[in-house]
């Protein structure tokens, strides 16, 4: 008898982190993708032939070894039985634990057979990597994502001093005030943004991460609207845990640095609800990353930054987006001395041009994140 359980969920935050194969190799992984566009089923199982199967396999179980056993201590159904007969097991739901230790020490004491399956190990493997994941962000990771946050918001006068004689970068400037305050507001509701008319754009955004609603068209750094996705933002597995509720503000703001898209070329998907980016809100979100990496600079963040990556990276591979690091590297491929440059929209042009031809553009847009 094979016993249903209702295991810990366990998530190994795929909204920001994205777990990379060593080997794998883009343009390869391109190529099969165009060669294959059209296969169809029977070629896929001429390809990997996923073999034959029996309906069922109609045993006898009543001389099975310590079925008797098995029977009488947890009192199985008559159609339990008749599950087991046609397939040799059987989930119940009526037997449910919520662990798969809960299941085995049960067994032990009633001294019966187990059969310890591959994902009782990987069970066992995945809670491990879980507590260990937790204890990292409890002791290290969240602190230092504070107060980076708040060393970027303390250099807001300086970024807007840099720039403030210049009427084109005051919405950019604004952009990154908000982009900051959000993460915040998440982990302190009294946090206030550099500009004060900011207060009802970023008291929008956490009311809409807070609403949890799937799918909502929302204008967010540009002209044009994007869809949002806020039911991303609902804490889960052990981040929605009453013993650490600072985890469920770690998981929105991690989920805002993370999901957050700063286009830095045309998306080429193309949208059902909202207008296609257009060139402006391509120059705006470039000047928005590049505003960003700038603060990063003018903060002295950069130890907390590389200490937070390497403890992400450590854990789930590296980023496959577009990084501050390859926001630095392409201002100095491009010489360009201040953000304010790509106002010039023959300077954008030369970025992204010079973005085209990087590895990691794959993607076409960055996510300036304080994580991988």
């Amino acid at each position: 008898m094979k016993t249903s359980f209702r295991v810990i969920s366990f998530l190994l935050i795929p909204f920001f982190y994205l777990n990379a194969q060593s080997n794998f190799n883009i343009e390869q992984y391109k190529q099969f993708l165009q060669s294959h566009q059209n296969m169809i089923t029977s070629q896929l199982l001429e390809m990997y032939d996923a073999g034959s199967f029996r309906n069922t396999i109609n045993i006898n179980y009543d001389g099975t070894l310590y079925f008797d056993s098995i029977d009488a201590k947890y009192n199985l159904t008559d159609y339990e039985k008749s599950l087991i007969q046609n397939y040799g097991f059987m989930v119940s739901e009526r037997l449910s634990m919520d662990s798969f230790g809960e299941a085995l020490l049960q067994i032990y004491h009633q001294d019966l057979p187990v059969f310890v399956s591959t994902d009782a190990i990987l069970h066992a493997f995945h809670i491990s990597y879980d507590r260990i994941l937790r204890d990292v962000e409890l002791g290290i990771l969240i602190n230092r994502i504070d107060n980076i946050l708040n060393q970027l918001n303390a250099s807001m006068p300086q970024l807007h001093n840099t720039y403030s004689s210049n009427p084109g970068m005051l919405q950019m400037l604004k952009d990154v005030d908000v982009y900051i305050t959000v993460p915040r507001k998440l982990f302190n509701t009294n946090s206030a943004p550099y500009y004060t008319d900011n207060n009802a754009v970023v008291n929008d955004i956490i009311n809409q991460i807070m609403g949890e609603q799937g799918h909502v068209p929302y204008t967010l750094f540009s002209e044009n609207c994007r869809i949002m996705d806020w039911s991303q933002f609902k804490p889960r597995g052990h981040y929605d845990d009453n013993q650490f509720p600072i985890l469920r503000k770690y998981f929105r703001v991690m989920m805002w640095l993370g999901r957050t898209e700063l286009y830095l070329l045309k998306p080429r998907s193309f949208p059902v609800y909202c207008e296609q980016q257009t060139f402006n809100d391509i120059k705006r979100q470039t000047i928005d990353a590049f505003l960003i990496n700038e603060i990063f600079n003018l903060a002295g963040v950069q130890p907390l930054y590389n200490e937070v990556e390497d403890i992400i990276q450590f854990f789930v591979g590296y980023s496959d987006n577009v990084t501050l690091p390859n926001i630095q590297f392409l201002k100095s491929a491009i010489g360009l001395n201040n953000a304010s440059e790509l106002l010039d929209s023959l300077k954008l042009l030369e970025f992204q041009d010079t973005l085209k031809n990087q590895s990691f553009a794959y993607q076409y847009d960055v996510r300036t994140k304080i994580c991988n």
